[in-house]
């Protein structure tokens, strides 16, 4: 990686924060992290991050309105969207996907994984077809 990109990590649980924080802290990207939906928008409006990981349920603002308002805004939508969440619910998927999420996960992840991941999407664009299946089950 030549370029240290800007994650934003949002997720209510400040022990996953910390540990995905880290994480990708020492992969060598920059980090930024926010707590909820709306602390999410006011940092990717400040901060213009090359990809945020977005959790689903939130208080305040939930992962799924904020990514909404996000991918209406043109300056935003072209932004890489990761939902993740810890309940793996039917329709869930769709949910996120509808709300313009680029991907859906769920906890528990594969930090290797999400790395490898993360690489792929900062550095070619969106991943499509097996190599999306093999990097994040989509």
């Amino acid at each position: 990686m030549t370029e240290q990109k800007l994650i934003l990590v949002v997720d209510d649980n400040i022990c996953n924060l910390e540990m995905i924080q880290e994480f990708l802290l020492h992969a060598g990207y920059r980090v930024a992290t926010a707590q909820d939906g709306l602390e999410a928008i006011t940092k990717t409006r400040s901060l213009h991050p090359d990809l945020i990981l977005m959790d689903v349920q939130m208080p305040v603002m939930d992962g799924l309105k904020a990514t909404r308002w996000l991918k209406s805004h043109e300056e935003f939508k072209r932004i890489p969207v990761i939902a993740i969440t810890a309940l793996e619910l039917p329709d869930d998927k769709k949910r996120c996907l509808e709300a313009g999420a680029d991907v859906y996960v769920y906890k528990p992840m594969s930090l290797l994984r999400l790395s490898s991941s993360l690489e792929t999407w900062l550095t070619i664009g969106k991943p499509v077809g097996s190599l999306c299946m093999k990097l994040l089950g989509c």
